[in-house]
Formats: structure tokens, sequence, C-alpha cells
């Protein structure tokens, strides 16, 4: 595994959960974090060696055991492996000259964000590279825009793409708290926004448009409260006097499951390329862990990541970019909570279905188990740990 983000100094992170899963049931696997002296401009994100060693420090103050896993990739050390694997964009582009120099086959993961953003031509040149390198085997994409943007570009061929609907959680089913229902455990009725902070004012991620919804109806209705999560600290200063808004900077996930235990509506207005031109696109689930928490999701949906999974109003509330109209939503359900929490319950139950880790994991290990020896990915049963002996010892009795 190369990833040029991890380790994350908080073990519980949804791109932890399933590298995690790896590191039990593949045998002989090592992750390698890259510095930042590849020769490609996705080197940037990158971590120095006081960066990693403090992030490695503090993880492994979560998961000691995985140490002997997490290596950093070093140029001037001759690599052999049956396969690489990667998650988004900039890291395969970065990486692929040093795959190529060592014969090493590679399956990526196509997320949305880490770079990808598609109607870039410098992005579709570099992703034909990519795709036509010899050490390609397959792709992993997560949202149906992807995969039908790699067909129509004819970036690559379909019997190399395979389709896995969203993403992993980094809540446990054991970390969900019980709900607290609107006028029956708790006097307010709570909204709340959680994104990180990517560009100015937060338009990519419709911060604009939530506090602008957050003003009106917490002027309009005094129990409703409103909840951001993430590095908005300039952005706020205007609302500071408002008592219905509350903000909690940027916090770790031990902090999310008695936060969404409360929260009624997560609302995510995010844009794609229209109003940010090329920059890039948000996936779908945008706040899984809300959503399994029976949280209901407000979301904006311009690509279609909802289409055939879910239905608004059923399962779903779907927005656009108008004010107006997210505050009449918004005020439906608050008088309306009965048909807010049956939403809700169907759009968890979903969730639950396709998102669970194991559906996740299962796919993802079918395809990764068609380009290494045999034998050598064995799943290891509930209750295992995550220790190499225990997996070894499967491989043995397999």
């Amino acid at each position: 595994i190369i990833d040029s983000y991890f380790p994350l100094p908080h073990a519980n992170t949804w791109r932890s959960v399933e590298f995690h899963e790896y590191f039990k049931c593949i045998a002989d696997v090592v992750l390698l974090s890259p510095k930042p002296y590849m020769l490609n401009r996705y080197s940037l994100g990158c971590h120095d060696d006081a960066t990693f060693k403090s992030r490695l420090k503090s993880y492994l103050g979560y998961e000691p055991e995985n140490e002997k896993f997490i290596k950093r990739l070093d140029l001037s050390t001759r690599y052999s492996a049956n396969l690489a694997y990667m998650l988004f964009y900039s890291n395969v582009v970065m990486i692929l000259p040093w795959l190529e120099k060592y014969e090493i086959p590679f399956v990526f993961t196509l997320y949305p964000g880490g770079g990808f953003c598609p109607l870039r031509e410098e992005v579709q040149e570099e992703l034909k590279r990519v795709f036509d390198s010899p050490m390609f085997r397959h792709v992993i994409v997560t949202q149906n825009y992807t995969k039908q943007y790699l067909l129509e570009h004819d970036l690559c061929q379909e019997e190399f793409i395979s389709f896995v609907y969203g993403g992993f959680s980094q809540l446990d089913n054991d970390d969900i708290m019980p709900r607290l229902r609107y006028e029956k455990d708790k006097p307010t009725f709570d909204i709340s926004f959680v994104a990180h902070k990517y560009t100015k004012g937060g338009v990519k991620k419709g911060f604009d448009i939530f506090i602008a919804v957050a003003d009106k109806l917490s002027k309009q209705y005094d129990d409703m409260h409103f909840h951001v999560v993430g590095g908005w600290d300039e952005d706020i200063a205007p609302y500071r006097d408002n008592p219905n808004i509350h903000f909690y900077g940027t916090q770790d996930a031990s902090f999310f499951a008695d936060f969404y235990a409360k929260i009624d509506i997560s609302v995510s207005p995010n844009r794609s390329f229209q109003i940010l031109g090329d920059y890039g696109f948000d996936g779908f689930p945008l706040a899984l862990d809300a959503a399994l928490s029976g949280v209901a999701l407000c979301i904006t949906d311009e690509l279609g990541h909802t289409d055939g999974f879910f239905e608004d109003g059923e399962d779903i509330i779907l927005i656009n970019h108008d004010i107006g109209e997210i505050c009449e939503k918004i005020s439906h359900y608050y008088h309306h909570v009965d048909a807010l929490y049956a939403l809700a319950a169907k759009q968890t139950e979903k969730m639950q279905r396709l998102f669970n880790k194991e559906t996740q994991l299962e796919q993802r290990l079918e395809v990764l188990s068609r380009y290494l020896p045999e034998q050598t990915i064995v799943p290891l049963q509930d209750g295992d740990t995550n220790d190499a002996i225990n997996r070894d010892e499967a491989l043995r009795a397999s």
C-alpha cells in the first residue's frame, strides 16, 4: 500500500478502517509513506520526516500493533512486490514512474478529490498515461459519474473498472449512540454542518449557504440550533454572538458518536464544477457517519450520485443551492418530526446495507485477489485481532 497521507494522528478514520483490514488479512502487506522528494507536484502533499514521526507516534498510541506494517518509502532501496495499491489520483500519478521503474503492478481506487479534477485537460492526459502503463491492472471507482467519465473519454476499458459504491465509515456499529429525539429527549431541533475547508469562504462545501440558512432559521425558531464542525474560524466571526449557532473547530473521530446522537439533520450544500470552474467534485455519501448514526442527510446531488440508490423524500432530502428552498425543507421537517425520523430510519437501514465494512471490504478484496498469488488473502472471522500471527495461521490452515 502506498499512501502519502497515512498514518493519521488519530487511528479511526475511514482510510484507516480500510487499511487496517488489509493489515489483518493480506499476507506480507506493508504500507509505504512517500517522502516529499518524489519528482511530481503531488509530492508536496507528502510528510517530511519530522511530521511523519509525529503522526506515527500519535497513531501508534491508538494502534501499537500496526507499527510493523508502516514504513517510509526510500528511493535508494530497490523494492519488489506482487501488487501495489493506492487511494486517489494524486497518489497514483506521483508514484507511477517508481512503479514502472521496479515493474510493480498496481490497482488503485479513484475516489473524488485528491487532485482528480475531471474537467482539466492535464488530468485526462495524466490518467491516460496511468491507464496505458504496462503496470496498470485495475481501477476501483466509487461513483457512477467516475465510471462514465472514464468510459466516455476512452481512458480505460470497462473490463478493468470495478464499481464499488461509496466507502468506509470511521464509526463501528458499537460506537453509535442511542438517538435523542426532539421534544422527547431534548428541547432543541439540531442541524449540523461538518466539513474541512478547502476553498476561500468554504464555497466548495457550501458553507456560505449553510451559514445563511442557520442565521435565518435561528432567528425564526428559538429552539432550532446549528452546529458547525471544522476549521472555519475566520468565517464564523460574524455569527459568534448568535446563541443558536455553535462552533466546535476540528475534531477527531471520537467526538462524533455523542455529537451525532443529538443531531436531527446534517446539511451539505456542496458545489461541483460550475461554481468553482474545474476544481473538482465530492462523492456520495457525504456525512456517512452521520447517516449511519440516524441523522437525516439534506444534501445537494448535482451529479446524480444517489440515482438508483436513494429517493428524495423517502430516504434522503435533496436540495439545490437556493437558501429559501433549503429553509422551507428544514421548516417542513421541523413541524413534521415523525416524518423526519421515519425518513432517517429508512436511510440508515439502506446505508448500513450498502456501506457496512464487510460489504465494502469484500468487494475490494475480490478485485485485489485477481492480481495476487493464491491464498494471499484470507479474511479473518469477526473477533479476530489485528495480529499477523493469527493471519499467518489462517493462511497456513487454508
